[in-house]
């Protein structure tokens, strides 16, 4: 009983450092996104907002392989007399098991390997368990994090264990407690998010739960109004996605009653559009041996969501591409506080915002019924779920929670980033009031990736540092920009670097002109490789590939002065890929046969670049030798080789219609990831 710090080994594959190289955002704030004329306008009308990908000031987790071996990962187990669950607190402090003793049964489903995949707003990804998702739209950030971990005594004088952070893309602090009563079969947690700026933020927040979706999953909710992924051929021909409302258990363009993940052929979600006056909104999937795994919330926590891979051969490969063959299905139930995860609004400044949150699992006495028609099940399952609990029993559990949400750390279990404590750092040099004692961040998690903007602030000379040798943690908040500035001003010898980081921040914040501008202003020939192709990838991002190229053959005259991880790499796929825009594959093949001829690394991303430019040069001897690659980074979505094939099977048939190949031929497995 109790809670403490454990080790679990699985066969797993690490993430090999991260990418050098700082990723700027899209060009626009918001993402376009095609809504059916159905849908609602006060839904339609915030459909992408604050969508678009940014990742700054976090770096790419883009390094890792297939090659599995035996791992040890940290755990933290948190367990009463009936439920043992499991955390993983340097993976963004995902839950990955919840057993239930009493039933001797795991709850969730439970990821047998660790397999990162490219899924995530930085790459990096792996399935299963129950994943918090704070901050932008995607994966969160920290998915594959430290993050930190503390143990409370509540007001009842029992353990209680603590995750908590801080959010540096939207500037928020957040913290999960959770709580197992004595004897109880449901996990409580109580969240808090809180931004301590003086301006707003955006805020994004879904919990993510996997649990199986075989043995005749169904799916329940406190509406069957939702927002769905509606499939439909264009005027091309083409299959397109838009987002239309329906009401399940049916929906237009789908086949067969929705509520059963399984009856979906290929991947799809849908939203509940959850009703004001649903006091504690809720999601449900049931089984056929009468199993049934809820979660609950408080109000704020209102909209519910639905994603399924589907039983098309695209959807089962990425499960077992995740895990391993022949390992568990899963669905994903979701809870965020937008319509859909393509909503966002935002938190005012010195605002908080908090809600309750229950996860818990019961075998009901009539399994049959769950599979009654819809209306009638949904109401057996809601009856189910809430008859063990009344409504003031949870208004109870909530005020215990909130109060106990302010009690400070006894114990630290887990150190997160260094972030946290700068950020209070500066908030209290800049006499900012922000009262934070319920989370304990503590100096000794700073290190080398803080040192930089720690001296800046305490307006400590900085130390002569080398793009060559170390790439400085990046930082794009505005409130840093008055040291930067000053340093900018006046310390000469790092001049290149001050101003590298000026440009990365207002590029972020909107204003790319500027950037530019001071970057061109300041630039020496005797800069480094990242300065340039810093100064290329600005100019990609707002279109100028001409100029962006120009920088990138500067920045490509220097690669071999560079000594940081992963860099050349990294590098390579930018560079190759901004030729291939240009047209200029005569350029790529050849750039690409001096790393070979080099022995250079060859990533995956860079065989893909190349495979596109052998194929627009018709060299499809040398084009053969790319579908035999085994893909171990692939965007869910990207298609590339497959579509390679296809054209050099038509051209082999001399068929122009590149549809009915695709409908008649199979191309090789190892290559063939698509959805559809």
């Amino acid at each position: 009983m109790g809670i403490k710090s454990r080790y679990i080994t699985l066969q797993g594959a690490l993430i090999d450092g991260e990418n050098p190289l700082p990723i700027l955002r899209e060009l626009h704030e918001h993402k376009n996104v095609e809504v059916h004329e159905n849908v609602p306008m006060h839904i339609s009308g915030g459909f992408g907002k604050h969508s678009s990908f940014r990742v700054l000031p976090y770096r790419m987790q883009n390094h890792y392989s297939r090659n599995k071996r035996e791992i040890k990962i940290k755990t933290i187990v948190y367990e009463n007399e009936v439920l043992k669950v499991t955390f993983f607190p340097e993976y963004g402090g995902r839950i990955y098991s919840i057993y239930n003793k009493k039933l001797k049964r795991e709850l969730l489903s439970s990821n047998p390997v660790f397999q990162p995949a490219n899924l995530a707003l930085r790459n990096a990804w792996f399935s299963g368990g129950i994943e918090w998702n704070l901050g932008h739209f995607g994966h969160t950030f920290l998915t594959c994090e430290p993050v930190y971990f503390g143990v409370y005594l509540n007001s009842d004088n029992e353990e209680c264990l603590r995750l908590y952070e801080y959010e540096r893309v939207k500037k928020l602090f957040y913290q999960i407690d959770f709580y197992l009563p004595k004897e109880s079969d449901y996990l409580v947690t109580y969240t808090k998010i809180i931004n301590p700026n003086n301006e707003e933020t955006p805020l994004y927040y879904w919990s993510n739960t996997a649990v199986s979706e075989m043995n005749q999953a169904r799916v329940f909710s406190s509406t069957n109004d939702v927002i769905y992924i509606k499939p439909y051929t264009n005027d091309r021909g083409e299959m397109v996605n838009t987002f239309a409302s329906g009401k399940v258990p049916f929906l237009d363009g789908i086949d067969g009653d929705v509520s059963y993940p399984r009856n979906f052929h290929r991947s799809n979600e849908y939203f509940y559009q959850t009703s004001r006056e649903e006091i504690y909104p809720w999601e449900a999937v049931g089984y056929k041996d009468g199993f049934l795994f809820f979660e609950c919330s408080t109000k704020k926590l209102r909209y519910r969501k639905m994603f399924c891979w589907g039983k098309h051969k695209g959807g089962t490969k990425w499960q077992e591409y995740l895990s391993e063959n022949n390992a568990d299905k899963y669905v994903e139930i979701q809870a965020g506080i937008y319509p859909t995860q393509l909503h966002s609004e935002t938190l005012s400044s010195q605002e908080e915002i908090s809600f309750m949150q229950i996860f818990g699992a019961f075998e009901v006495d009539e399994p049959n019924k769950i599979y009654d028609k819809y209306d009638k099940a949904n109401d057996y399952v809601k009856y189910e779920v809430f008859k063990r609990t009344s409504n003031k029993q949870l208004e109870e559990l909530e005020l215990k929670m909130k109060n106990n949400s302010i009690l400070s750390i006894r114990e630290l279990l887990n150190i997160g980033n260094g972030w946290g404590y700068l950020e209070l750092h500066r908030l209290k040099r800049e006499n900012t009031p922000f009262n934070i004692e319920s989370m304990s961040f503590v100096e000794e998690s700073t290190n080398n990736e803080q040192k930089y903007w720690k001296q800046l602030m305490e307006k400590s000379r900085s130390e002569d540092y080398d793009l060559n040798k170390e790439t400085i943690s990046f930082m794009v908040d505005r409130n840093w920009e008055k040291y930067l500035l000053k340093a900018y001003s006046t310390d000469i010898e790092n001049t290149e670097v001050h101003c590298l980081h000026l440009a990365l921040m207002y590029s972020e914040n909107g204003d790319d002109e500027k950037a530019i501008n001071l970057m061109l202003k300041s630039s020496k020939d005797t800069y480094s490789c990242l300065y340039f192709r810093t100064l290329g990838a600005l100019y990609k991002k707002v279109g100028e590939l001409k100029n962006a190229l120009k920088y990138y053959k500067i920045a490509y005259k220097k690669l071999g002065e560079v000594k940081v991880m992963h860099f050349k790499e990294d590098f390579m796929v930018e560079h190759l890929d901004i030729l291939f825009n240009l047209g200029l594959y005569e350029e790529v093949w050849s750039i690409y046969n001096k790393l070979i001829s080099n022995e250079e690394e060859l990533t995956e991303e860079i065989d893909l670049i190349a495979a596109q430019a052998t194929f627009k040069l018709e060299l499809w001897e040398a084009l053969e030798v790319f579908f035999n690659m085994n893909l171990e980074r692939i965007r869910e979505g990207n298609n590339v080789l497959c579509e390679l094939w296809f054209q050099m099977k038509a051209r082999e048939l001399n068929i122009e219609d590149i549809d009915y190949v695709r409908k008649n031929y199979q191309p090789p497995e190892n290559i063939d990831f698509r959805m559809v």
